[in-house]
């Protein structure tokens, strides 16, 4: 017998970088700044969604854009991306999606990806109370990013996000390791 799954609504507090490994760190934080949940993600996935909290546009569409568009034109609407299980140390998420003909799908996807959608869209990123859990959340009452040995930078924070991209930019794919397809 399976259990109902509950989800706490978190969203993107800011971006840092991992003073030892120097991958990008997505922070996502409760309403009551109680949770600090921070993710390992892509150096790709970053860029795009501080492209997305600082409201820049390309010329042309990146991936993400392009993905959120396909959903719309075709009906469709992203209404939230859960983030339900961690395995291995690794986020499992799905991106909930209203069809067109008002079906409710859910697609798997990496949980930056679906982050990266849902910022574009609007939609809320829920997390499994599991999840947090066995991920061990940092105390968001107890985080000072100003004092903090990961390179912190909080949406409102120019000159950090400036520093940030510098940091991405200068990262080579072996920097993140190796990952487990």
């Amino acid at each position: 017998m399976s259990r109902e799954m509950i989800f706490v609504e978190l969203t993107v507090h800011g971006l840092a970088v991992d003073p030892q490994g120097k991958s990008p760190v997505l922070l996502l934080r409760d309403s009551r700044s109680r949770i600090l949940l921070p993710i390992l993600i892509g150096e790709f996935e970053a860029k795009s969604i501080l492209a997305e909290l600082e409201s820049r546009r390309a010329a042309r569409p990146r991936t993400h854009d392009l993905a959120t568009s396909l959903v719309g034109e075709l009906g469709g609407r992203i209404l939230s991306v859960e983030i339900y299980r961690l395995h291995k140390g690794t986020f499992l998420a799905r991106l909930c999606i209203r069809t067109a003909d008002g079906a409710e799908v859910r697609v798997e996807c990496r949980a930056s990806d679906g982050i990266a959608m849902a910022l574009r869209s609007d939609a809320p990123i829920r997390v499994e109370t599991e999840v947090l859990t066995a991920a061990h959340p940092l105390d968001g009452a107890e985080v000072d990013p100003s004092e903090s040995s990961v390179g912190f930078v909080a949406n409102d924070d120019a000159q950090g996000k400036t520093r940030l991209l510098a940091e991405l930019a200068e990262m080579e794919p072996s920097d993140f390791g190796e990952f487990e397809m």
